[in-house]
Formats: structure tokens, sequence, C-alpha cells
């Protein structure tokens, strides 16, 4: 699932790209919205998963959670400054894009843990 809402995320951020469709882009917006919120509600099981162990499982989820508090709050000062540059707009659009493939990356190299112990 995380890699359905991962590559949905990319193709409608691909979409603000590409078009000048209000209504498209409304589209666009709603599932923007529903890739992102569905990546935020399994992180946690996810990262729970793939930790193997348990000592040190609270501490990395705190660590990857935090991480992207910090992300959230560097991001916007990369992104201010990225509009400034001649490539605008579709420049900060294409980090974001460039985000959710890496990300896709990422969970598709992750091992399965299906019928393993995770303590």
């Amino acid at each position: 699932m995380f890699l359905a809402y991962l590559l949905v995320g990319a193709g409608v951020v691909f979409v603000y790209i590409l078009s000048s469709n209000e209504w498209l882009l409304m589209v666009a917006i709603f599932f923007t919205g529903f890739s992102v919120n569905g990546i935020f509600a399994g992180a946690g099981p996810f990262f729970a998963e793939i930790i193997g162990n348990t000592a040190s499982r609270g501490f990395l989820m705190g660590l990857a959670y935090n991480g992207g508090r910090l992300g959230g709050f560097i991001a916007p000062l990369v992104i201010g400054t990225l509009t400034s540059t001649a490539g605008g707009f579709v420049l900060d659009l294409s980090t974001t894009i460039v985000a959710f493939i890496a990300a896709a990356v990422v969970v598709f190299f992750a091992p399965e843990t299906r019928g393993k112990s995770l303590s």
C-alpha cells in the first residue's frame, strides 16, 4: 500500500506541473491529500515491523518521526529559496516528486516481515 500511496502522490504532483485545467488540479489535490494521509497512517506500523530489535525500536521510531519534523522545518526554507530561482514553481514541485520516488525505493527494498518474529 505504501508503494501505491507514494506512486499516486508522485503522479498527481506531476499533474500540478503539467496542467492548467482547474478541474484536473482539484482532482489532483484530492489525490495528493489521499496519498499523503495514507502514508502517515501506515508509517508507525511499517517502521515498527522493519526495526527488528525491540530495545531500539522506540528510539529509532522517535528518531524517524522527529527527523521528519526537522525536514518540515527546513523544507519551507529550501522551497522558498528554490522559488526565487529560474526554475521556480516547477523546481519546487520536482523536489516533491523526487522525495516520493526516493521513499518508494526505500519501501520497495524494505525487508518482508510476514511470518517473522518481531521481538
